[in-house]
């Protein structure tokens, strides 16, 4: 069966998820649990001097730490590698790297974190939007009370250039 070029191009275009089978060899279940900024579990060959080759693995330095989120107003504990920590310094702060990060890097921990930090933040922005609107309420109910008083003002000039009579 012979395909058209166009049809080749579009299915050329359309990208896959990744397959989840080959990322789950790959997936390291102690890296969902804290901030592992991507890193994984090593596999290798410690190689002795007679050339023997020995299985093993190298894992990622993780450290438990105190880190302060600016958003949330409150120290966390976190499992957060040393290459994790550099990133958080380079970004400026947790709630920057949060924002930064991309999925796969943060894990199941960093994403529900990240979108604890985002929520905090839309609360808070709702909050200040509904002072604003109630500050902006209050501020064109005096303006009118102040047009009101000028148009009224006005008049009763007028009306004393007039000639005519002031009421009480």
């Amino acid at each position: 069966m012979l395909h058209s070029s166009k049809l080749i191009q579009k299915i050329k275009a359309v990208k896959l998820p990744p397959n989840p089978q080959t990322n789950a060899a790959r997936a390291f279940k102690r890296g969902q649990t804290g901030l592992y900024d991507g890193r994984i579990r090593g596999t290798g060959f410690n190689v002795s001097h007679a050339e023997n080759h020995t299985k093993r693995t190298w894992l990622p330095n993780v450290q438990r730490k105190k880190l302060w989120s600016e958003t949330l107003q409150e120290w966390r504990r976190v499992s957060v590698t040393t290459s994790a920590l550099r990133s958080i310094d380079k970004a400026g702060g947790l709630d920057a790297y949060l924002s930064s990060a991309h999925d796969d890097v943060l894990g199941l921990f960093g994403r529900k974190l990240r979108r604890e930090v985002l929520e905090e933040k839309r609360r808070a922005f709702d909050e200040e939007a509904e002072e604003e609107h109630a500050e902006e309420g209050a501020l064109a109910v005096k303006a009118d009370e102040d047009r009101v008083q000028k148009v009224v003002e006005t008049a009763e000039n007028l009306r004393l250039e007039d000639g005519q009579p002031q009421r009480a």
